[in-house]
Parts: C-alpha cells; structure tokens; sequence
C-alpha cells in the first residue's frame, strides 16, 4: 500500500505555487530595487536567482517524489511491514497476530479524492497500527480483513496485567 497519488499531486501543485509566488515577489523586488538605486542592469542577477530557485524547485519535486517511492506497506500473515527510508531503508514490522478487525477514517477530501486512514487495533499487544492516506480504502479495508482476520474458533491469548507492586 502506497499514499494516495492525489495527496502527491496536491503537494506538487502546492510546491510549484509558491515557486511561482518567490519569482513574482523577486521580480516586484528586483525592478523596485532598480528603480530605487537607479541601477538599469540587474539582469544577471536576477537570472542567477531564478536558476537557483529553479534548481531548489527541481529538487524538492525530486524529494517528494523519491519519498513517495520510497515509503510503502506490505500487509501479509506474518502482520504489517513498513518500509521507509530515501537513502537509509528502515522496515517497521508490527506482528498483528490478532486484529480484531480494521477502522476506516475518511475526511471530506478523503471521500472526494478516494483516501484515507485504516486502523488496525491488535488486543493482545494492546496496540494500534495506522494505515495512512491511502488509495481506495473501502476496497484495501476489505482485503486486509480478509488478510489478518483470526480464524473464528481460534483462542484469544491471555495476557496477564503487569503487577506494579514491589
């Protein structure tokens, strides 16, 4: 399972937006400056800036991107595996043993874009596990059921309170 593709868009949407935003501002800046200190060549200038801010622009779509690519989750019997990590790859497993079950959460925009958040709760590790934003949730929510549901006739575990008493 990967974030929902919408929620990328939306960040490079943003990302570009406010690219836009820093080169209108800088040009208002650059002609104002110009104006002011009767300069008439700031066209170098202005052109190193803009290939610079271009180049911060190209590498932050890259991060986002790369994060994307990089983060997923496996759901399997054996419980759920998360990966992670751009450079340095990190695997989160939680033995989800005994899920009772999954908990869908959808925002209005959730529901609009088809994303959201599955929670897995585990009674005997007394642990929740959350899946977050999603692509088509209903559809995975079904499946992981499928996946990590006990079996009806098979025992819960007992897990004794700790005793904090010396």
């Amino acid at each position: 399972l990967r974030e929902s593709i919408v929620l990328i868009i939306i960040r490079l949407i943003f990302t570009e937006g406010i690219f836009g935003l820093s080169l209108f501002c800088l040009s208002i800046l650059f002609s104002y400056l110009g104006s002011y200190l009767n300069l008439n060549d700031f066209s170098g200038t202005y052109f190193i800036v803009l290939a610079g801010g271009f180049l911060i622009n190209i590498g932050i779509v890259i991060l986002i991107a790369s994060k994307w690519n990089a983060e997923y989750t496996e759901i399997g019997k054996e419980g759920v595996i998360r990966h992670s990590g751009i450079l340095h790859r990190k695997e989160q497993t939680y033995a989800c043993n005994f899920v009772e079950g999954a908990k869908l959460d959808q925002s209005l925009m959730g529901l609009l874009f088809n994303y959201g958040t599955i929670e897995l709760y585990d009674p005997a590790q007394k642990e929740q596990v959350y899946l977050s934003n999603i692509s088509s949730p209903k559809k995975y929510s079904k499946i992981i059921q499928s996946i990590v549901a006990k079996e009806k006739n098979e025992p819960m575990p007992f897990v004794a309170p700790e005793n904090n008493q010396k």
